[in-house]
């Protein structure tokens, strides 16, 4: 599918009831979080998502961690493929809320020069490798990348706003004050209309390039193990990525407050 943005359905794995309250097991990118967060995120609830994502004990207690949880049903892998709306409604520093909305999908993985996903930054060896010592580790994508596309046969957000009619799986507010929702979208006749208006569509990384490439590079691996053989449709030849229309008002950039210290005269 040269040239097209190949988005899939999957089956996704959540949290289930039996991890606590919903608030409490998410957490931001997993770079953003210091040690002493991190903490506060576990004393809140052992089931946080960080103790997977930078487990202490390094990638092998990381890897038996979601095991256990997959084992005793923390959570746990829907029956049928499926894309996740998401939605965010989040407050403005000049007052109001914003609601912007994304997919939440299985991308085809594409390497920069093919012209379907584009980066705008430079990337780290080191957070690289950890990253993909934590792939081989737990065979699990813990983060989504976020893109932006441009270019869809359809916009976006109307499909979602009028397709997320039903019960949503979670709703929830951070300590932000952001309210994040989240839709399982499984019916056979959306999910084809979905993939038809994003065929066209090109994606920006937003945030995510060194996922983006970890995962990249554990696709690499994984061709190489199958010397040429290997399935179009495998899991490694996707990444999981949050997909947002790039002409969404909910789409907003806000300026950022820095402050200087020991600034000699």
């Amino acid at each position: 599918m040269t040239n097209v943005l190949d988005v899939q359905p999957f089956r996704g794995i959540r949290y289930t009831a039996a991890a606590g309250e919903p608030a409490s097991v998410i957490a931001p990118p997993y770079d953003v979080i210091g040690e002493e967060e991190r903490r506060r995120f576990l004393a809140a609830n052992p089931y946080n998502i960080v103790a997977v994502d930078i487990a202490a004990g390094g990638y092998d207690e990381a890897a038996s961690r979601w095991s256990r949880w997959l084992e005793e049903g923390i959570v746990a892998r829907d029956h049928r493929p499926a894309f996740y709306a998401y939605r965010q409604i989040y407050p403005a520093p000049s007052g109001g809320a914003r609601t912007r909305w994304g997919l939440t999908a299985a991308v085809r993985l594409a390497e920069y020069g093919e012209g379907v996903v584009f980066p705008h930054e430079r990337t780290l060896p080191k957070a690289k490798e950890d990253r993909l010592a934590l792939m081989r580790a737990t065979r699990a994508q813990l983060s989504p990348v976020f893109g932006m596309h441009f270019g869809a046969a359809a916009p976006l957000d109307h499909v979602l706003a009028g397709a997320c009619t039903h019960e949503p799986a979670a709703d929830l507010t951070d300590g932000d004050g952001v309210r994040h929702t989240l839709w399982v979208l499984d019916d056979p006749g959306l999910l084809r209309t979905v993939q038809k208006a994003l065929e066209p569509a090109r994606v920006i990384i937003a945030d995510g390039h060194h996922r983006y490439e970890t995962a990249l590079a554990f696709r690499n691996e994984q061709r190489a193990k199958t010397q040429g053989s290997w399935p179009e449709n495998a899991a490694w030849n996707y990444v999981m990525m949050v997909l947002v229309d790039m002409d969404s008002e909910g789409l907003t950039v806000f300026p950022t407050h820095r402050l200087l210290q020991r600034v000699q005269e």
